[in-house]
């Protein structure tokens, strides 16, 4: 939302170089866009010290292996401090597991997928 070429404008949905410093009809890059960015890496840095907590306290409860864990840690890691494409990476990361913990989910995977597989792959 802020960076050294450009800030983004809330208000309008629209990016501007850094040579505009913005009004009351986009907000202001200063006033809205450099606070909005700051509120989001700050949260961003919140939820990835709470996440490497919760994956930190799976594996002491003995619900992550060592390797899941270092798995779940490097996803963190790099969706935390990845910048834009951490972010990406993140989202995906975590919507697969919402996606693939679902009731839908695993009947699709019980009823079409393993047949698919064994009949195509045979596996």
């Amino acid at each position: 939302m802020f960076n050294k070429e450009t800030w983004y404008s809330i208000k309008k949905w629209k990016t501007y170089g850094q040579h505009f410093n913005g009004n009351g009809a986009t907000g202001g890059k200063v006033a809205l866009a450099s606070r909005v960015s700051t509120g989001f890496k700050i949260g961003g840095y919140g939820l990835g010290t709470y996440n490497a907590w919760s994956i930190n306290n799976q594996y002491n409860n003995g619900e992550l292996n060592m390797s899941g864990m270092i798995m779940e840690q490097s996803s963190n890691l790099y969706a935390t401090f990845g910048g834009t494409y951490g972010v990406a990476w993140g989202i995906g990361w975590e919507g697969g597991r919402a996606i693939t913990k679902t009731t839908w989910y695993q009947q699709w995977k019980n009823d079409y997928w393993y047949n698919f597989r064994e009949e195509h792959f045979g596996y």
